[in-house]
């Protein structure tokens, strides 16, 4: 009886040691993804910068950044905030937050007036990038990139 009464004892111990390891390697209710140091962060321009367009309309390609943990891993679900900080105009975000691949996206609608615009996309942590975009009136000569030989815009002379 003795050695019966040892086995189960055994069994139990065994049972509650093997119990605290699971529980150990599963995950608590307050685990989970983990929001990124916001010093960790980073932003860069991935496209966008350096755009121009006629007074009133929308530049032709959205302004996009790319926001990271460190160097390289995207940082997902990140605010970023938009801003016009000169020239007037104004910006529709294509989301609030980063994407899983740690983009966001804007799109510029130019101001009433030429001139230079500058564009402010930031992080709470004060990190940011400053786009510019180029705005011509309708009497502007177009851009050399925008136009080939004989293009009926071109100035004659």
């Amino acid at each position: 009886m003795e050695y019966m009464r040892d086995f189960r004892n055994r069994g139990t111990l065994t049972r509650i040691a093997v119990a605290l390891a699971l529980g150990a390697c599963g995950e608590s209710e307050a685990s989970g993804p983990t929001e990124p140091d916001a010093s960790d962060l980073r932003i860069a321009i991935v496209s966008g910068d350096g755009q121009h367009g006629v007074v009133g309309t929308s530049l032709s390609q959205f302004l996009v950044v790319r926001v990271t943990v460190g160097a390289v891993a995207p940082a997902e679900g990140v605010a970023v905030e938009w801003s016009v900080l000169e020239g007037g105009g104004e910006l529709s975000q294509k989301g609030p937050r980063t994407d899983r691949d740690g983009l966001a996206a804007a799109v510029l609608f130019l101001g009433d007036r030429p001139g230079e615009q500058v564009i402010r996309a930031g992080l709470e942590s004060g990190a940011e990038v400053r786009f510019t975009a180029r705005v011509l009136s309708p009497e502007t000569p177009p851009i050399a990139e925008d136009v080939r030989p004989g293009d009926p815009r071109l100035p004659r002379g």
